[in-house]
């Protein structure tokens, strides 16, 4: 499906792991308040 492989290729990207990463971080930081 091409669907799937520009899914993949959208995460293979170090911007979109960086963007990711700080959404997770930000709302683990918020539940431990």
């Amino acid at each position: 499906d091409g669907h799937a492989f520009l899914f993949l290729e959208v995460l293979l990207q170090p911007k979109v792991w960086h963007l990711v990463i700080e959404e997770v971080v930000e709302r683990l930081e918020i539940k431990e308040r």
